[in-house]
């Protein structure tokens, strides 16, 4: 019985373990993470892209197809990018890893949800530190 009590206790802290590394980011977190960043990452198309959120709320975007400029806020906890030129959307950014960002589609720009509501969008990771990102299964 003390075996079967100590590999519960053992199975419940390495869940703890992991679900501690997927956290959607707060309002504050996104606040605290995204100014200054140039995240680079990739779509569900294996595209990839760079994007700087400049500490005034706006953007300079690029990828193989295209650049682009607009603006990034926070907006109920939801990471919001908008451009001059291509859609935008909102995102819960779920933190997957010590170096890895998940965007999830929620809300449109003017704050409906989107079609694509809960649709994983992208994953990035800031490129001035080791990527942490594990990309198996997300990319087709």
């Amino acid at each position: 019985m003390r075996g079967f009590f100590i590999l519960f206790i053992c199975l419940a802290l390495a869940g703890l373990s992991q679900a501690g590394e997927r956290q959607q980011l707060s309002s504050a977190e996104i606040l605290a993470t995204f100014p200054g960043m140039t995240l680079s990452g990739n779509y569900p198309d294996g595209v990839m892209f760079t994007e700087t959120y400049h500490p005034g709320g706006t953007i300079t975007y690029r990828d193989d197809r295209e650049t682009d400029t607009g603006n990034w806020f926070e907006r109920g906890g939801l990471f919001c990018t908008f451009y001059e030129k291509g859609d935008g959307a909102c995102f819960a950014i779920i933190k997957s890893s010590a170096n890895c960002y998940e965007m999830y589609v929620r809300e449109n720009e003017d704050g409906k949800p989107s079609e694509l509501d809960g649709n994983w969008n992208s994953v990035g990771w800031d490129r001035n530190r080791p990527a942490t990102c594990d990309l198996s299964g997300k990319l087709v």
